[in-house]
């Protein structure tokens, strides 16, 4: 089986907007959190696939900010 992307994982679109990645990541967490069922790694999974997006999401922002100030 092959690796999944980040927002394949949390079932979103690349172009999802801030709000829906967060929407996203929030249905997923309650449905598989450790406390609800029994711990198979897939709350980790979709952790780490919300933080790799949430990282980079502002950083692509910030980093047109910049482009468009020096044009």
């Amino acid at each position: 089986m092959g690796t999944k992307s980040p927002y394949e994982i949390l079932g979103i679109s690349p172009n999802a907007s801030q709000k829906e990645i967060v929407r996203a990541y929030r249905l997923l967490a309650v449905k598989y959190h450790p406390d609800k069922r029994i711990d198979d790694g897939k709350f980790r999974i979709i952790k780490e696939a919300y933080e790799s997006i949430k990282d980079s999401k502002p950083k692509t922002r910030r980093s047109e900010e910049r482009r468009v100030g020096k044009e």
